[in-house]
């Protein structure tokens, strides 16, 4: 399992736990990732949009939305877990 720092609620050092806002679901259909797993742009991609949150890779600035969530429009287009639909801002 793999998740991006910034969604970390909180850590328990004494109960060996990380705490974070995402169901076990989600987690559980995320991505795959394993010791072989190249993190590269595509898998960032995928993770983030598995989440339908927007990478820290985006400038904000430039999409003229900043502040608007993103969403997944997945019945639109086929987009699921296994094939994430590009993100859109909502309007």
């Amino acid at each position: 399992m793999l998740v991006a720092p910034q969604w970390i609620d909180r850590v328990s050092w004494a109960e060996s736990k990380v705490f974070v806002g995402l169901s076990r679901a989600a987690i559980k259909q995320s991505p795959k990732y394993t010791d072989q797993s190249l993190i590269d742009r595509d898998f960032e991609t995928r993770l983030y949009g598995h989440y339908s949150r927007h990478g820290y890779w985006v400038d904000e600035s430039a999409l003229g939305h900043v502040g608007l969530p993103l969403i997944r429009p997945a019945e639109e287009n086929g987009g699921g877990p296994q094939n994430p639909a590009p993100l859109r801002p909502i309007k």
